[in-house]
């Protein structure tokens, strides 16, 4: 059996004159066309998540909305289960590994939708060995990024780092 890890960073968030606390920033323009793109990828690829795992910060909380969109637009139908969680707000590499251990395994595609640096670290020590897209996710895992993950296991709690393979990576620009 496999079980499929989406890990998409949120969109580009508005910093404002810096008065807005960082859990309240929400979406630039741009980041909210990138959600929506990332969405209609996602569904023309046949990469819909069964669930959505969420920080409950307001840039990823839009970013999952626009995702939402874009997936309904290209594929009807096909919006995912979503928790908004506080424990993946700023999460560290164990703590995504920890909730990622919790999910049913009857789910079998799951997507956290969160932040820098834990989600970009945490796609870095996922899969096993190096090659060309883990070396493009050291390089940069921009806002709105996506890396796919898939790991040859029956429950999602027998997950470990470098047991995964890296089936690729998006970023919206490439997208255009």
């Amino acid at each position: 059996m496999t079980k499929i890890l989406y890990l998409l960073r949120h969109g580009k968030s508005d910093w404002g004159k810096g008065d807005i606390p960082d859990a309240e920033r929400p979406l630039t323009r741009r980041g909210r066309k990138a959600g929506t793109r990332m969405g209609k990828e996602l569904a023309r690829r046949g990469w819909i998540p069964d669930l959505v795992l969420c920080s409950t910060a307001t840039r990823t909380r839009q970013t999952f909305d626009r995702l939402a969109k874009g997936l309904e637009k290209t594929a009807p139908g096909s919006t995912p289960t979503v928790a908004f969680e506080d424990v993946l707000y700023l999460a560290d590499p164990d703590t995504l590994l920890a909730r990622v251990r919790e999910v049913e395994d009857a789910v079998t595609s799951t997507l956290i939708l969160g932040h820098n640096f834990g989600l970009q670290d945490f796609a870095l020590g996922l899969p096993a060995g190096g090659g060309p897209l883990v070396d493009k996710i050291a390089a940069k895992f921009p806002t709105a990024a996506l890396a796919v993950i898939r790991f040859e296991a029956t429950r999602w709690r027998d997950l470990v780092p470098g047991s995964g393979r890296l089936e690729d990576v998006l970023y919206p620009r490439e997208l255009d």
